[in-house]
């Protein structure tokens, strides 16, 4: 079964990138209840550069 997530009208059914930006959401979730990290810093930056490839 395809892991989908919409993201701005998107729909994203390959395995690999939904659960990217599944883990990335997580990530972002944790800054709010954690000093920000290395770790917090990639995955943003990763966010970003699929946000605007």
């Amino acid at each position: 079964m395809k892991t989908k997530i919409i993201q701005k009208n998107v729909i994203y059914e390959d395995d690999e990138t939904a659960s990217n930006l599944e883990q990335m959401v997580e990530a972002f979730m944790d800054i709010g209840n954690k000093n920000v990290n290395m770790k917090s810093i990639e995955i943003g930056e990763k966010i970003w550069k699929l946000c605007n490839s």
